[in-house]
């Protein structure tokens, strides 16, 4: 159940910061909505790590959180940044098909535990029997990217942080 926060004034003066209220009642799973003349780019400043946070959305910028909250421009999931990531990232580079399939499914990977788990890295992927049974052993797949593999996947992992 959501918990909602009584409307209140706050004047950055005598009635008390922004910023201030809003650190002590966000929490990750919150979703803002605000209206204010007085939240300034010194409340984004003092809750950019919380906003970033709470979005999941590190390159988030106070237009991004703004617009979000306006419903003009929606900040994209972790999974819709992963794939536009994936898309960009195979786009610049001259893969082979088999390449491509073999990187979506270890993007498809990477998606699924993201979301659930936080992290995963390309060792913990092939360490997995699940998984090196769905995408392949690692020496076997490594050798269709001339032993770049890692390297390979580095780079794409880099691409989903980027991606908006």
């Amino acid at each position: 159940m959501a918990h909602e926060i009584s409307p209140s004034i706050r004047d950055n003066q005598g009635r008390g910061k922004v910023g201030d209220f809003l650190e002590d009642k966000i929490q990750n799973s919150s979703k803002l909505s605000i209206v204010s003349a007085y939240f300034t780019i010194y409340a984004y400043e003092q809750l950019k790590e919380k906003l970033q946070r709470i979005y999941d959305f590190p390159p988030g910028s106070i237009w991004d959180f703004f617009l979000d909250v306006l419903g003009v421009k929606k900040i994209p999931t972790n999974e819709e940044r992963i794939e536009m990531g994936f898309e960009s990232y195979i786009s610049m580079y001259n893969f082979t098909l088999e390449q491509v399939e073999v990187l979506r499914k270890i993007k498809n990977v990477f998606a699924a535990n993201i979301s659930s788990h936080g992290k995963i890295d390309i060792d913990s992927i092939f360490a997995n029997p699940i998984y090196s049974r769905l995408i392949g052993q690692f020496d076997e797949i490594n050798q269709k990217f001339e032993g770049q593999l890692k390297v390979v996947v580095a780079e794409m992992e880099r691409s989903f942080r980027f991606a908006a």
